[in-house]
């Protein structure tokens, strides 16, 4: 009994680890074909608007966030030296469609036109909309057209920033009221717009595609339960059997039991053939 005890104890242990690192590590919520918190008002912190995340690169670039006044809340991201520096948001995208990726932008200080200036692109293209470098202290909408396979329906990192891949750039620019729209017209001649291939590398997953970070967290995880529930297994079997005492094991008391009267029953029986030797003398 003590045995099984054992070995339920173990078994509701792993699954009770394996519960709890689950919903920890449980991804958040991807939001599908939309931008979530678009407009910068929602944050719980009050530095970051919620459901964005910072994307710096070797950590230049400094990110500013703004809370809504009298108009609306703003992100400001300013570098005085070539920066790679942007927020991301993962959007889930579906196949074969055509998006509008849209944000008001307000762009000063940036000396160098030959690289990207403040734009809009998704996370691995280095690629993205047309830059703005001066807009005169106002807020101009900027776009960018994203296309996406039909084979390939996964999630991507649509970001807002300065700079960009190989494109580091120094200056400032602020944004607000981001949009994403799922369009059925044609793309403007001329207008930015990045086609997210369908190509298939590294098992399977599309060449623009990015995992969630979770992912990769879930995998671990799930590997690490199996050794736990693996060890468990191997701890009952060479450890607990060999380590049970004598008196929980039924069959051996038994056996004992019936080697004892055994034994006392040759003792009488030797006793009574034993010759009485009174009676030889008479």
């Amino acid at each position: 009994m003590k045995r099984i005890i054992s070995a339920l104890s173990i078994m509701v242990l792993s699954v009770s680890i394996f519960a709890c690192i689950t919903v920890t590590a449980a991804p958040t919520e991807i939001p599908k074909s939309s931008i979530i918190n678009g407009n910068f008002e929602k944050s719980t912190n009050g530095k970051m608007p919620d459901n964005w995340e910072l994307n710096v690169y070797n950590n230049v670039g400094t990110i500013t966030y703004f809370k809504k006044t009298t108009n609306s809340a703003y992100v400001t991201i300013t570098s005085d030296q070539p920066a790679d520096a942007r927020i991301k948001q993962l959007v889930q995208l579906e196949k074969s469609s055509t998006y509008l990726f849209t944000c008001e932008i307000k762009a000063s200080g940036f000396k160098e036109t030959t690289t990207n200036g403040a734009v809009l692109s998704v996370l691995g293209q280095t690629t993205g909309s047309k830059s703005l470098f001066d807009t005169k202290d106002q807020w101009v909408k900027s776009q960018l057209y994203i296309k996406t396979s039909d084979k390939i329906e996964t999630s991507y990192p649509l970001t807002i920033g300065i700079g960009g891949h190989s494109s580091l750039n120094a200056g400032t620019a602020s944004f607000r009221n981001v949009t994403l729209k799922l369009i059925k017209t044609a793309v403007p001649k001329d207008a930015a717009i990045i086609s997210l291939s369908s190509s298939t590398i590294n098992g399977g997953q599309s060449g623009n595609a990015v995992i969630p970070e979770s992912s990769s967290s879930v995998i671990w995880i799930v590997i690490i339960v199996g050794v736990l529930l693996l060890g468990g297994v191997v701890y009952y079997i060479f450890v607990m059997r060999k380590s049970t005492p004598d008196d929980e094991n039924p069959d051996k008391e038994g056996e004992e039991d019936k080697t004892s009267d055994e034994t006392v029953e040759d003792e009488d029986f030797k006793k009574e053939e034993k010759p009485n030797s009174d009676n030889d003398l008479l």
